[in-house]
């Protein structure tokens, strides 16, 4: 059964920590700049969410997710933001985490060829800022929604991964 961690902190907007016997799941929906309005002490920076759960979710070699819209993309890095993907992915790096969609299609982040993010709806306004990065999970198959199939429910497309084995 899936429960929220002890270590849920409401303070990091719109980040949930998730556990099953089996499994950690950390969702999240960054919020980024746009939590100040909660308040000084509210985070919806993923920089901010990747420390603070970084020695739950790099725990032993326990199976664990990090997945969600990031909201972010190394193609709007900024130089001495420390919230740009850059600093995000080698954060999940360093405790053995990798993009389940990079690794198996060995596309280079910001060079994407299928977008999970069409702003305003358009379809010319598109970007990959939706992840599911893995640590001790073998990818079997990964698949990103259509636009066609999507754009009615959502401005995003979910990317759908398949592990060997959890």
């Amino acid at each position: 059964s899936a429960r929220l961690s002890s270590r849920f902190n409401k303070n990091l907007i719109n980040f949930l920590p998730i556990e099953t016997n089996s499994l950690k799941i950390l969702g999240a929906w960054a919020y980024n700049h746009r939590a100040a309005k909660f308040g000084n002490n509210v985070s919806g920076n993923t920089i901010d969410a990747i420390s603070y759960y970084e020695e739950w979710i790099a725990m032993d070699s326990y199976p664990s997710i990090f997945a969600g819209d990031l909201n972010n993309s190394i193609i709007w890095d900024k130089e001495n933001n420390a919230n740009n993907f850059e600093n995000i992915n080698s954060a999940l790096e360093k405790v053995n985490f990798s993009s389940a969609y990079h690794s198996f299609t060995n596309e280079k982040f910001g060079s994407e060829i299928n977008p999970t993010f069409f702003h305003t709806k358009n379809e010319t306004k598109k970007y990959h800022i939706d992840y599911v990065f893995s640590k001790s999970l073998d990818v079997d198959s990964v698949e990103v929604g259509k636009y066609a199939d999507w754009i009615k429910l959502s401005d995003h497309c979910p990317i759908i991964i398949k592990f060997k084995t959890i």
